[in-house]
């Protein structure tokens, strides 16, 4: 059975760096202050709690194994989880497109991006084939 993930992280940062660039599976948001008043999701899952440095998530496991569960800590948090499986891509353009930047900017797994200077770069999960595609679309929009 797939484990259930419990995101520790305020909405602003849940919005932002959505745990699904990085995870697949099922995610709930959740807070830590729901776990110390004893309040658990009711299924019988392992439960993986993810915040984002890994420390609270890790205390969270630690009150849920104490009441029986089978509760784990993603070690490192969200920003862990990036370090080890995110992409980094540098572009030389001449200059960014409307068209390419909409692209970039609908993309779920194009966590940010920043030009300047004729650099294009591109940070997530996204692949370099993928990032191909969507300069190619950008490209064709414009004619």
């Amino acid at each position: 059975m797939e484990p259930l993930y419990l995101d520790l992280r305020d909405e602003l940062e849940r919005a932002l760096e959505p745990l699904s660039l990085y995870l697949s599976g099922e995610v709930w948001p959740w807070t830590l202050e729901r776990i110390e008043k004893g309040e658990v999701p009711g299924v019988a899952r392992t439960l993986i709690l993810v915040c984002p440095f890994g420390e609270q998530s890790k205390l969270g496991a630690y009150f849920l194994q104490a009441d029986g569960l089978s509760a784990t800590s993603l070690q490192g948090g969200v920003l862990g989880l990036r370090r080890e499986l995110e992409q980094v891509y540098r572009l030389e353009l001449k200059e960014l497109t409307g068209a390419f930047e909409r692209k970039l900017l609908d993309s779920p797994r194009v966590r940010q991006f920043r030009f300047a200077e004729g650099l294009l770069e591109v940070w997530g999960m996204i692949s370099g084939e993928e990032l191909a595609v969507l300069l190619e679309l950008g490209c064709e929009e414009r004619l």
